[in-house]
């Protein structure tokens, strides 16, 4: 006796591939979020170790943070701290002043950025330096480099001030981390040294103590124009506040 077999209908077939791609679905939003959350919590780690790196650097030369940026006119080179580059070969990256004590540059690499660097040859990049406060460097600061070297360790009274960010601006990252009030510097300068809200909607940023967060709602310069804010790329770049507060050490 032959038995015949309830095939399905068009409309069960449509439930049911209904019911799968909505499954599918909310199973790629889930992996999706949990590798967006793997990179937020990867950038806290190498912030915190490069963060450990200055402390290192600093322990090694009187206390002293490493400088921002100077150019070297005896080697002719420029000297961040993250890299050197020769005048003579623009397109090589060298190790910059925290290599050594941060293993290499790679820590250097926010896993939340895949754009360029600012640097021709730079490999690793998507961090900037609390540049106004602490690292300063020739031109940089209200004293415009003059006779101010980089904070020490001892004169940082506020532990919680920025000292490594998530840098972001109209271009892709930077890594010369600037306060909003910053007035050793042109406001595009200023405006260029922002940080990059690319971690679920936040930014991490990581203080002298060495303790990392994220922030979220950035924040405008008070007065910026229309052109500063365009270079800034608001609002997936800001600042940590419209006071210099969250940079100041002291």
């Amino acid at each position: 006796m032959l038995v015949r077999r309830r095939a399905f209908s068009l409309i069960e077939l449509l439930v049911v591939i209904g019911v799968f791609t909505a499954l599918l679905a909310l199973a790629c939003t889930s992996l999706s979020a949990a590798r967006k959350q793997g990179k937020w919590l990867a950038c806290l780690s190498n912030q915190r170790q490069i963060a450990l790196a200055m402390h290192a650097y600093a322990a090694d030369f009187q206390e002293h943070f490493p400088v921002a940026q100077y150019f070297d006119v005896h080697g002719s080179a420029f000297v961040a701290w993250d890299t050197i580059t020769e005048a003579a070969f623009p397109t090589r990256a060298k190790p910059g002043l925290i290599w050594e004590y941060a293993d290499g540059g790679a820590v250097q690499q926010c896993p939340g950025y895949d754009g360029p660097s600012l640097t021709s040859g730079d490999l690793h990049t998507g961090y900037n330096y609390n540049t106004t406060y602490i690292g300063r460097g020739a031109n940089e600061g209200p004293h415009r480099g003059f006779g101010q070297a980089p904070a020490t360790v001892s004169q940082v009274r506020f532990l919680t001030a920025a000292l490594i960010g998530d840098g972001g601006w109209s271009a892709g990252a930077n890594k010369f981390m600037r306060a909003p009030l910053d007035t050793g510097a042109a406001e595009a300068t200023v405006h260029a040294g922002a940080q990059a809200y690319r971690h679920l909607g936040a930014t991490n940023v990581t203080s002298v103590d060495g303790h990392g967060e994220s922030r979220r709602s950035p924040s405008r310069k008070p007065g910026a124009d229309r052109l500063s804010e365009e270079l800034l790329g608001w609002p997936a770049n800001g600042f940590l506040s419209p006071t210099d507060r969250p940079y100041a050490h002291r």
